[in-house]
């Protein structure tokens, strides 16, 4: 079955709460669709980004580079707006992988459209700052998890939380995001 582009990015907007009225402006830019394979990277550190994405279809992780070691730091799946967000916003080379798990399918929009629709329309500006407050909240939230919860807790939150995940995204992967050996993530899921 053909995914449908527009369908899965008005009901990611409208889910995220843009107005009818600011997305009928905003569809037309989001105008570029890539397919990715497996392992594939959508960005690598060091470049920047030009984009902002709608996952349509397919699993990815966002990643970073630790002494040598990957450290996973965020994961994706259909229906998920991303982007190197640090890269976007400074304009300078990302910090951040970002890398398929599955065969993926985005629709984008370049970061200069968005922009500047963002200095024509308020309320894009307003959703904007709103997503990515949310957003903020998000990674502070799970910043203080990763400080002061055991990783029992850890697991627990995100199974609570995000159960689809453990179908979506493989299990080494899902350890590093919680800091934890792999083992350690097999024994707590058997129990």
């Amino acid at each position: 079955m053909r995914i449908n582009p527009t369908h899965v990015l008005e009901k990611s907007l409208i889910k995220a709460g843009m107005s009818d009225k600011l997305l009928l402006k905003l569809m037309p830019l989001w105008s570029k669709t890539i397919a990715f394979k497996n392992q594939d990277f959508i960005l690598r550190e060091g470049q920047k980004e030009q984009y902002i994405y709608l996952m349509l279809s397919g699993t990815a992780r966002i990643y970073i580079l630790n002494d040598n070691s990957e450290a996973n730091v965020g994961f994706l799946y259909g229906g998920n707006l991303f982007s190197a967000f640090d890269s976007l916003v400074s304009g300078q080379g990302s910090s951040y992988y970002i890398q398929t798990l599955s065969k993926c399918e985005v629709l984008a929009i370049s970061r200069r459209d968005f922009y500047d629709l963002m200095e024509k329309e308020p309320e894009l500006e307003r959703f904007w700052r709103v997503l990515l407050e949310k957003v903020l909240l998000s990674r502070m939230q799970r910043e203080v998890e990763m400080l002061t919860l055991s990783p029992k807790q850890r697991y627990e939150r995100l199974f609570e939380r995000s159960p689809h995940v453990f179908q979506l995204i493989p299990l080494k992967y899902i350890a590093s995001y919680l800091d934890m050996s792999p083992e350690t993530l097999s024994r707590l899921r058997g129990k």
